[in-house]
């Protein structure tokens, strides 16, 4: 709990009471005697030294909370940048289709293993959601909260989408990555490209960097997992934060999130305001996950000139008309 002295100074009410009583205590040191002076005394040292130790503990969550600012932005550790993963519905054709042949609802579309088949399971299931992109929402979600930082909300992607600031999950599957590729053009740190070779691996990315192009791709063996952070400025909002953590393949996804999760201080020291792009190998379990490589560039500031303002995509209008499934 704490006390608004005015807009800028914020003051803890254990703190206070603590000073306040230390004082008092100092006070009846000077004034009692024998006994009670001793006792005073004891009880002046006891609340001065709670009030430096929490005070002290209090300014070390500030510093750390002003580089987590710093590398994941004030509006997501304040709690107004959302976590977003990627939220997919059945066809219309699909779902009533098999409900029509299994004589069911769709709700009996889904299924999940038993220890008992006499068990019968029955869910609502408006949509579905990767169990891999709620793995790595769930790391950064407690890297948050093990941190001090307000709750952030947490939404799908086409409720992400109206928000200037976010952290979203997943690669081709997630609207936010779409929206970043296409508004960056030619300036985006990475690219989706089909796969047209035999894989179960369907794209594989490109990215540019002073004038070469590296392409990563993932396989049975290893999985390939991206981060990116990308401040980006339209002409009609204040300077925004796209955060990126992908993968290609499911591994991918989590073991970028377990990476950035464990090393972030090194890397916003690494990088500081600048955007970048992390590539990982997971070859196995996250664990195991390594980074192997990575590119940056200085973030556009308006003194560059109109062209380093982005717009948005032609194709781009508000979500709740443009993502009807």
């Amino acid at each position: 709990m704490r006390i608004r002295i005015n807009a800028n100074i914020s003051l803890p009410i254990a703190e206070l009471s603590l000073a306040s009583f230390g004082l008092i205590f100092c006070i009846l040191t000077f004034t009692l005697k024998n006994a009670s002076r001793d006792l005073s005394a004891n009880a002046a040292i006891t609340c001065l030294g709670a009030t430096v130790a929490f005070t002290f503990r209090r300014a070390q969550t500030e510093l750390g909370q002003a580089e987590l600012r710093k590398f994941f932005s004030k509006e997501l550790v304040g709690g107004r940048g959302p976590l977003v993963f990627p939220a997919f519905k059945l066809r219309e054709d699909v779902r009533f289709g098999a409900a029509s042949s299994l004589d069911d609802e769709p709700t009996g579309l889904f299924t999940k293993p038993s220890y008992d088949p006499r068990y019968t399971f029955r869910a609502d299931i408006p949509e579905c959601v990767s169990t891999n992109d709620m793995q790595a929402l769930a790391k950064f979600l407690g890297l948050l909260q093990r941190e001090g930082a307000a709750t952030p909300p947490i939404c799908d992607d086409v409720e992400g989408l109206k928000n200037s600031t976010f952290l979203s999950f997943g690669l081709s599957s997630n609207n936010c990555t779409h929206l970043y590729t296409e508004s960056s053009g030619a300036d985006a740190l990475f690219n989706i490209v089909d796969e047209k070779n035999p894989s179960r691996y369907r794209e594989y990315i490109s990215v540019e960097f002073n004038s070469e192009t590296k392409y990563f791709r993932s396989n049975e063996r290893n999985e390939i997992g991206i981060f990116v952070r990308h401040r980006v400025r339209f002409d009609f909002l204040e300077p925004s934060v796209w955060m990126i953590c992908a993968g290609l393949g499911p591994r991918g996804t989590v073991g970028a999130a377990h990476y950035v999760c464990r090393h972030w201080r090194q890397l916003s020291r690494k990088f500081g305001n600048d955007d970048f792009i992390l590539i990982f190998s997971v070859p196995g379990p996250i664990e195991q996950t390594r980074l192997i490589d990575c590119f940056s560039r200085a973030v556009r500031q308006p003194t560059d000139g109109p062209d380093s303002y982005e717009r948005l995509p032609e194709n781009y209008v508000a979500a709740e008309q443009s993502m009807q499934v």
